[in-house]
């Protein structure tokens, strides 16, 4: 985090008048049916969003100029146009650079004592996945938790140059594998490049997104000092690229970012972490979640890296060191969508996904890409059911390796691969009342687990705890229902069961099985809310059909 925020501090100190000079100042081509003067959308597109208008020429899947919801479908190439590869990398350099000096000046890390030898001896470390390189044994939430944020500003500093996602995507590896070379001293880690890389390019994409609902070039005043203040704090690099590009006091008269329907739910409550299976028996704790659903998966469009995506975060107080208790999310990398009669909408894709589980009873991060299916059956006009299921591989995983993790700085978990898929089902009636299955499985193969003190290299940090060798099997079942109740308007309460069950196998040991379950009540209120799977004119279209 610290990476991100030191770097943000001292660029936005530069002299910014050179850049901004460079700045595209192309006139705006035909208007579109953006009114500057009060920002909203035109009467057509009202009548789209309300359902009573299905069809427009301006609305056409892949090449229209419009979304259903009246937003352009892809950022305005006019006024976002492509800079130089140098600029992006330039920003990782300077990022880097101030890192290791905090890290070496202000931190007094021994690490972060890099010199002229230890780039020498580092250049000459060979590939990742030769003997020159090695598996971290730092702690969970540092590999899985930390790197991917700092690889999210190494993603952004090249999207928000003009760069696509998947143009932006080699710059986080560049990024992650040079640090390893130039920013450390040790022996480099591959697991650090594998995780800052897949964990950015995700993160990195879904925080571009959210800023740019945020942001609106049309604005002025004290409106466009809050937008541009909290988008700079959900994407600090874009923020600084905006500065360094004079996009910050650039103003348009037309929307110029794509956007997509964004529901956010804040949820706070309390949670009771149980003693095994027994109710009561364990400790009782506040807790707070925030959940991001962006995009309207059954929108007949032509489908873009994270047009739609779902992130769920949950931090837990009370507990120790492991606050931040689980993040999961995906977001789509392409797909299809179909309709089935009038009642079955299908939204068919490819996905890639994050999930994060860090607590005192287990810790478990993967990073998967996953084929799925999406559906919203219309039961009636008020009510539907809303499923999803994905299915697919974990090229790279942690799994812990001891009965309860420890908090030490040391590793306590194995590293993996395997397979993984989650299930949710949301039956929706009205606006009152939802039932909710969700199911996440693990079954993950250990290829790394943590080094004992007979083998490791010397200077190479240990784990005295190890619980398997390299061929042990895991299978882990998350298992999450809730039923949430309307208070009134956009305020509800939820009532939520976890059950966490773990089964590790290994011919060199005992079978081993766990079972852990949790109990939480928490308030949601939610900002723009479309509910799972139901869409502005659902019921329009029942009246209409």
């Amino acid at each position: 985090m610290k990476r991100i925020y030191v770097t943000m501090l001292i660029l936005s100190l530069v002299n910014i008048s050179g850049v901004a000079a460079q700045m595209d100042t192309t006139t705006p081509v035909n208007a579109d049916t953006i009114v500057p003067s009060n920002f909203d959308i035109n009467p057509d597109f009202q009548l789209m969003r309300m359902g009573l208008m299905t069809d427009s020429s301006d609305v056409i899947k892949g090449g229209g100029k419009y979304t259903l919801y009246g937003d352009i479908p892809n950022d305005d190439t006019a006024y976002n146009k492509r800079w130089s590869l140098w600029y992006p990398l330039a920003g990782g350099i300077v990022e880097s650079i101030l890192l290791n000096l905090t890290d070496e000046l202000v931190l007094n890390y021994s690490w972060s004592k890099v010199n002229y030898y230890s780039w020498k001896r580092n250049l000459n470390a060979g590939p990742i996945w030769g003997n020159g390189w090695w598996w971290d044994e730092g702690r969970f939430g540092n590999g899985y938790l930390l790197h991917p944020i700092t690889g999210a500003a190494d993603f952004n500093f090249a999207r928000a140059s003009g760069y696509n996602f998947w143009a932006s995507a080699p710059f986080v590896l560049v990024q992650s594998y040079a640090w390893k070379i130039f920013g450390e001293n040790g022996k480099p880690e591959r697991n650090s490049v594998i995780v800052t890389t897949l964990g950015g390019i995700g993160l990195g994409e879904l925080l571009y997104r959210i800023s740019s609902n945020i942001l609106d070039d049309r604005t002025t005043g004290t409106e466009r000092f809050w937008r541009e203040t909290l988008a700079f704090l959900a994407d600090p690099a874009r923020g600084v690229t905006r500065m360094l590009q004079g996009k910050t006091w650039r103003t348009t008269d037309r929307e110029v970012y794509q956007k997509e329907p964004l529901t956010v739910g804040l949820m706070a409550g309390v949670r009771e972490l149980n003693n095994g299976v027994n109710i009561g028996t364990g400790t009782v704790n506040p807790t707070i979640n925030l959940q991001l659903d962006y995009g309207d998966p059954f929108e007949d469009k032509s489908r873009k890296p994270f047009d739609l995506f779902k992130v769920r975060a949950e931090c837990n107080f009370g507990v120790g060191r492991k606050i931040v208790d689980n993040l999961v999310g995906y977001g789509i990398l392409t797909g299809t969508n179909r309709q089935y009669g009038t009642d079955l909408d299908v939204l068919y894709g490819l996905f890639l996904g994050y999930d994060y589980w860090d607590n005192n009873e287990f810790e478990l991060g993967t990073q998967s890409v996953t084929a799925g299916i999406m559906t919203r059956w219309d039961l009636s006009k008020n009510n539907n059911l809303y499923t999803k299921l994905h299915f697919g591989i974990v090229p790279f995983a942690a799994n812990s390796t001891v009965f309860t993790p420890d908090t030490s700085q040391f590793r306590d978990y194995d590293y993996c691969y395997g397979l993984q898929s989650q299930f949710e089902t949301t039956l929706n009636l009205g606006h009152y009342i939802s039932f909710t299955i969700a199911d996440y499985v693990y079954y993950l193969h250990t290829f790394n687990a943590p080094e004992p003190d007979s083998i490791a290299a010397l200077g190479e940090l240990v784990s005295h705890d190890v619980q398997y060798p390299v061929n042990g099997n895991n299978l882990t079942d998350i298992f999450r229902p809730n039923i949430t109740v309307t208070i009134t308007g956009n305020l509800r309460i939820t009532f939520e069961q976890m059950v966490y069950y773990t089964l590790d196998t290994s011919p060199d040991f005992p079978t081993i099985h766990r079972k852990q379950t949790q109990q939480r009540v928490f308030l949601t209120y939610n900002i723009k809310d479309y509910h799972k799977g139901e869409r502005p004119d659902n019921a329009a279209k029942k009246t209409t059909n």
